[in-house]
């Protein structure tokens, strides 16, 4: 007799889980693919070695305690 073979339910990608992936790999990828982007969708015209400075993740809210954005 055969093995039944069942695939493992896929959680739902929504349309905004999708676009957090993509928008979070193309930070990853490269500089020149980050001001193409930019370029792009706001008809800017950076150009393409211009210099992109990542502002780090902690913030600070009402209370000025420090939070970790994950």
């Amino acid at each position: 007799m055969a093995k039944k073979i069942t695939k493992k339910p896929q959680p739902k990608r929504t349309t905004a889980k999708v676009f957090d992936l993509l928008f979070k790999d193309l930070l990853h990828l490269s500089n020149k693919a980050v001001i193409s982007f930019i370029n792009g969708l706001f008809s800017t015209k950076y150009p393409p070695d211009s210099e992109i400075t990542y502002l780090d993740k902690e913030t600070v809210n009402e209370d000025l305690k420090n939070l970790i954005r994950f």
